[in-house]
């Protein structure tokens, strides 16, 4: 397994799961327990499937967009028409700018956006 590209991809999950595959697959071979059990392997069959429902869960939980609007961002704004003696300097500390109107200024120095 290439670990740059599997972390890269599936991050610190990644990690326990190999682990927890690993620890589970020793145990279970050098284990006589389990081999005489039929509850026992049932047991651990549904400890492994609340695992894999618990991993997806966090995974779909930290993928879901959030509807919290940064302070930084500057956006839908109409920015026309102005006089400006020497530089004009828009969204200096902004995150992020989009869909601004800049249209008909007059600036004798430099326009700065971002």
């Amino acid at each position: 397994m290439d670990w740059k590209i599997a972390l890269k991809v599936g991050g610190p999950a990644t990690i326990a799961a190999w682990l927890f595959y690993a620890l589970i697959s020793s145990f279970l071979e050098t284990s006589n327990i389990f081999k005489n059990s039929l509850l026992l392997n049932l047991i651990l069959l549904a400890v492994i499937f609340v695992f894999c429902l618990f991993m997806g869960w966090i995974l779909v939980r930290n993928n879901q967009p959030t509807n919290i609007q940064n302070k930084n961002d500057i956006s839908k704004n109409e920015i026309s028409e102005n006089n400006v003696g020497k530089n004009l300097e828009l969204g200096a500390s902004a995150s992020v700018i989009k869909k601004n109107k800049i249209k008909k200024n007059k600036i004798d120095g430099d326009l700065k956006i971002g």
